[in-house]
């Protein structure tokens, strides 16, 4: 439950500041490191050849599944430190190849990081 979770509550940016709530205290730099194996078996592969964009969508779903994964991540190391938003937030993904010959394997990487503050008092 998303109210629950005191984590879904953080709020992240890429600005410097979060727009009109100022910092009140600054915590250290939060970091959240993703890596998750992305299979795709080739007889998958030929029969969205014939589809155009069909690869490409899942990869994108598939990117922005791990993207989302990290900003969790980073959003609960935030809330340990009882931080109400992380400023400052870079993200970074990469795929890597596995090999392999009958299963296409990458992983997918993807580092975030930002600085954790308090915006009230």
């Amino acid at each position: 439950d998303e109210l629950a979770d005191p984590a879904a509550q953080i709020r992240l940016t890429t600005l410097s500041e979060y727009p009109g709530a100022p910092a009140v205290v600054w915590f250290e730099m939060v970091q959240a490191t993703v890596v998750q194996a992305l299979e795709t078996r080739k007889d998958l592969l030929a029969g969205l050849r014939h589809q155009p964009g069909a690869r490409g969508e899942r990869l994108e779903a598939e990117l922005a599944r791990v993207q989302a994964l990290a900003r969790d991540e980073l959003r609960r190391a935030a809330a340990r430190l009882g931080a109400e938003a992380v400023v400052g937030v870079t993200m970074s993904t990469r795929l890597e190849p596995l090999g392999g010959s009958e299963v296409n394997e990458r992983l997918v990487l993807v580092d975030a990081s930002g600085t954790a503050v308090k915006l009230t008092q």
